[in-house]
């Protein structure tokens, strides 16, 4: 097979998978996205939502409004998930150990999922509207 047929099959395979109506892989993503869009104020100017990030009963969700962004760590609490802390900017695993008192091995792989796998992020709004419900 040529490199170009692979380049473009390989095109063709990534347009499709990004291109999915559903972007959570399963019911526990969705409803951690749906509470987190719940609780923005300046949804319409929201260009990208990455995450979520989940580490034994903790989510981290980051938001990115065209230059700025900010993150949101939420917490399973009597199995709903509920906001913890949401802002502007990033937590850095120490931040989240000292300031809101998550596990160290959480924290870690909650910023570690973070900045490994930026690539998870809705884009399409109609995708982002869909989950604003």
């Amino acid at each position: 097979m040529s490199k170009k047929i692979i380049i473009l099959l390989a095109f063709t395979l990534a347009t499709i998978f990004f291109n999915e109506t559903s972007y959570c892989k399963n019911k526990e993503e969705e409803k951690i996205i749906q509470v987190v869009l719940k609780k923005m104020t300046n949804f319409k100017n929201l260009t990208e939502l990455c995450g979520p990030y989940i580490s034994d009963g903790y989510a981290l969700v980051t938001s990115i409004y065209g230059e700025g962004g900010g993150q949101t760590l939420l917490k399973k609490i009597n199995n709903k998930w509920t906001i913890v802390e949401q802002g502007g900017g990033a937590f850095t695993a120490e931040s989240l150990v000292l300031v809101q008192k998550v596990p160290r091995k959480d924290a870690e792989a909650l910023v570690n999922g973070w900045i490994h796998a930026q690539n998870k992020c809705i884009i399409d709004k109609k995708v982002l509207n869909s989950y604003r419900k």
